[in-house]
This record gives C-alpha cells, sequence and structure tokens, in this order.
C-alpha cells in the first residue's frame, strides 16, 4: 500500500510559497519565479559613479535579481565597456536586462535646474549619446552587452513636428533592433498622454510604431491613464514596468506601498500587458537604499510579521516598516485547492502562529521523515530583523512555540542559533504555505503557481527518518 509516509518521502524538495496577490508582488518572486525583482539604476543617478561595486553589492542584498541601466557620469556604461559591464552585473548576482538612452540629444526642460553633486554644485556630464545621433551604435553595444531590450527613455513631443520626428527614429531603431536580435521599447512619462496640437503622443505612437512599451506605471497614473486599461486595448505590448508609487495630489514620488496606487489590481493583469519584467524606480530620492529597500519589503512576503508587531508595540518600529506586518496579514492563501490536485505535491500547510518550524516538524513527524532547510533561503521580512531581535522584540510565542518543539530541532555549526530559532519559531499571521513537492514536478508545480500570479522559494528537503525532526543548515 502507498502510504502518506512512503508519499512523503518521496517529496525531496519543501518550498515556502507565496500568496495570492492582495497588494504585493512578491506573489511573482522566488529561485524559480517568472517575475524577479528589477531595479532601475536611475534611483541611484546621484551616487552610483562615486560607487559602482558599492552600490551594486547593496542593491543584491536587499534581493534585487535583475537591473536596467541608465545613464552614466563616468561614461559608457558606468565606466565599463557592454561586455565587462555585464559580467561584473553577473558576478554581483545581478542580470542587466535592459539599458536606457534618450531619443535625441539632451535639452534641460525649460525652468528646470541640473542635479547637484554631494558638495552642492551642479553637476558635469560627459556627452550623453542618443538614437537621433548614433543609433547604431548604441543598438550594437546593447547587443554585445546581451541586454534583452534597448529603451528609449525620452525623446521631443512637444509639437506635432518633433512626434513625427520621433516616430521616424524610434522605428528606424525597432528595425535596427529587430536585426540585432534585441527588443526595443519605449519609456513613457505623464507628459505623453497629454494633447499635443490635436494628438495625444503616446496614441500616436502605439499607432504608428510596432515598439514595445515600458509602461512607468506612476508616470501614466498621473498622466490620467488606467494601466490595466492600456493593458486590454494593446495586450502583449507592455513587457516592461517602471513600478513607483505617488501620494494623494500624485505630485510626490514614494517607495511602492507607501503611496495610492492600487498594484494589486495592476499586477494581476500582468499577463495581459505581457509582462515580463519590472523595475522599482525612484527618482532622484532623498535616500535611495532606504526607499528600494522598503519597496522590496513591501512587495515581498517573508518571516517575521511576529517581531515586527512586537516592535510596533514597544515603539522601535521603523518609519520604512510601519505597513510590512499590516499588508502581509491581509494577505490569504487561495492556491490551496488547486495545488491539492496535484499528485506531486505529495504536502502542505499554511505557516501561522506555530511558526514555521512548529508547522514542519508536524508535517515530519507525521510521515515518519526528517526535514532539511537552509536558513540563507529563508525570506525574511526585513534584515533588519537583528535590530529588532537585539532590542527584545520578540513575541512571548516564539518562546513557548520553541519550548513546545525545540528539542526536535538540531542547529548545524556556523547558524546563529538564537537568531534562526527566533526568526523559524516566530508567529506567523498569513505566513504563506509550506508545500513539500516531488523533486522532478518541481517545474509543473511552479507552472501551476505562476499561473495564479504566485511564487515559491526552495528552502530544503526531505530525507529519511533521523534523530531529530528538522535540521537546519547555514
Amino acid at each position: 500500500m502507498y502510504n502518506r509516509r512512503k508519499f512523503l518521502q518521496n517529496s525531496g524538495a519543501l518550498a515556502l510559497g507565496g500568496m495570492a496577490l492582495t497588494g504585493t508582488a512578491k506573489a511573482f518572486f522566488g529561485e524559480k519565479a517568472m517575475h524577479p525583482v528589477g531595479i532601475q539604476l536611475f534611483t541611484f543617478f546621484s551616487d552610483i559613479d562615486n560607487d559602482v561595486e558599492g552600490t551594486l553589492k547593496k542593491v543584491a542584498g536587499v534581493g534585487y535579481k535583475e537591473i536596467e541601466s541608465a545613464f552614466s557620469k563616468k561614461g559608457g556604461y558606468y565606466g565599463m565597456k557592454p561586455k565587462e559591464f555585464a559580467a561584473f552585473s553577473n558576478n554581483l548576482g545581478l542580470s542587466w536586462k535592459s539599458h536606457h538612452v534618450l531619443g535625441a540629444p539632451f535639452k534641460m526642460p525649460a525652468g528646470a535646474k541640473m542635479p547637484t553633486d554631494a558638495e552642492g554644485k551642479p553637476m558635469v556630464i560627459p556627452p550623453m549619446r542618443n538614437l537621433q545621433d548614433n543609433m547604431q551604435e548604441l543598438v550594437d553595444e546593447a547587443a554585445e552587452g546581451g541586454v534583452e531590450f534597448l529603451v528609449c527613455a525620452s525623446t521631443p513631443i512637444t509639437t506635432s513636428e518633433e512626434i513625427k520626428s520621433s516616430i521616424e527614429v524610434l522605428n528606424k531603431t525597432d528595425e535596427a533592433c529587430k536585426k540585432a536580435g534585441i527588443g526595443f521599447a519605449y519609456h513613457n512619462h505623464d507628459a505623453e498622454f497629454h494633447t499635443v496640437e490635436g494628438q495625444v503622443p503616446y496614441e500616436v505612437f502605439l499607432s504608428q510604431t510596432k515598439m514595445k512599451m515600458e509602461l512607468d506605471l506612476a508616470w501614466a497614473t498621473k498622466g490620467g491613464k488606467d494601466p490595466v486599461e492600456l493593458f486590454k486595448q494593446h495586450p502583449g505590448r507592455f513587457p516592461l514596468w517602471h513600478v513607483k508609487d505617488l501620494d494623494a495630489t500624485k505630485e510626490k514620488i514614494l517607495p511602492v506601498g507607501a503611496g495610492t496606487i492600487d498594484y494589486k489590481r495592476i499586477f494581476a493583469a500582468a499577463s495581459t500587458a505581457g509582462m515580463k519584467h519590472f523595475y522599482i524606480e525612484h527618482d532622484f530620492p532623498a535616500d535611495a537604499m532606504a526607499s528600494i529597500t522598503a519597496s522590496y519589503e513591501y512587495l515581498t512576503k517573508k518571516l517575521g510579521v511576529g517581531i515586527l508587531t512586537t516592535a510596533e508595540k514597544k515603539g522601535l518600529l521603523k518609519e520604512t516598516h510601519q505597513q510590512l506586518a499590516p499588508q502581509q496579514m491581509m494577505q490569504l492563501n487561495k492556491i490551496g485547492g488547486a495545488l491539492g490536485k496535484l499528485k506531486t505535491v505529495h504536502a502542505m500547510t499554511d505557516v501561522t502562529g506555530f511558526g514555521l518550524l512548529g508547522h514542519l516538524t508536524e508535517m515530519a513527524e507525521g510521515s515518519g521523515v526528517s526535514a532539511v532547510i537552509n536558513f540563507d533561503k529563508i525570506p525574511l521580512i526585513t534584515e533588519d530583523l537583528k535590530y529588532y531581535i537585539s532590542n527584545k522584540s520578540v513575541p512571548g510565542g516564539t518562546g513557548r512555540n520553541w519550548d513546545s518543539y525545540g528539542d526536535k530541532i538540531a542547529f548545524e555549526n556556523n547558524v546563529d542559533t538564537y537568531y534562526a530559532k527566533t526568526i523559524l519559531a516566530d508567529p506567523q499571521t498569513s505566513g504563506g504555505l509550506l508545500i513539500a513537492v516531488a523533486p522532478n514536478a518541481v517545474n509543473e508545480v511552479n507552472q501551476l503557481l505562476t499561473e495564479y500570479n504566485l511564487y515559491a522559494e526552495p528552502i530544503g528537503s526531505i530525507t529519511a527518518l533521523k534523530e531529530k525532526s528538522v535540521y537546519v543548515n547555514p
């Protein structure tokens, strides 16, 4: 008889699954996910050229996996050649997916001032190459670097003649990119949605070109357009997105989740849009790293809710973390029924008040097996959990959880035992799904998750029964 024990013993793989999208985009993320999180490096325009490697290491440290490059004051690609920058990024765990260029020679907008440097002086920047004057050179370099898309960041649209001239350049670039084997897209601001001499530039671009579009969701919203309606009107036309938030006046840019844009609704339409990559962006933020961290944490589904809610009670919760726990707790698991129909899903459970270790221990004991998890693969709601733990922001339920199953857990060498058990026994509210999957069916399960706009983060494996129920590796 093929019993439950044998069934789970044949799983071999454990995954911490994400939730249905309800105000978070983490539903798309994970090692096998279709949509890892990207960052537009223009967010760091004021600082990145001072320390390219240090900046990108910090970006990767937050959790970002893909990058879209922009103009560099060093020239070239942050002072490098295309292949060099691609290899440099890849060595840091970042995949270079697209690059921004200007459509025409740069001109400061009327009344605008050049951004200042660290000393408060106007920045001095080298000449900016553009598609009007340097199209083939830029296309060739993009192809050399292996990016998927060359993107026109902006182009003149203040008169009908400018719009006509821009369309000629954009169409020529689109053809050149096709010959080079890469995609071409146009990035909008809000001006493209305003009428110019009787025509709306964005509508003209859509009708008189075949290029793809990189929709800046915030600028489109500010311009009075509904991104979801654009997706419906032009399905498959929007493989790239820029993701940022706006305040109620639509004048101030904010980290994602801190503003008014309904990203639950927008991300639910990702397949209609044809979205392949999306990039967090914040134009000239006061603190770029704080902004992208807040955005990433808002967009991710991770452990640590109990610690944050305890920190809030103690008055220790940082302002950038105030929305993380409420947003996560409002999410629901809606995929269980569909996963349960797959023969390759051998067990699953919600991660709730008993903590991840508690639920995993019950799963293992009930099937006569043991489990191994890799602590460095556990998604955390914020890297600042150590700060909160060191300030004694630990729920009482964590200790009670540990008392009930701590003797069934073994920590391998080089694991910070106190930190790890505080995280893994942390009481969760809507903490995700713990799923045991047959090793040869990971792709099948991920395909189903993708169809539901979900993700799975591989965290460990099932083994034959050992002395302890769960072993925690570094």
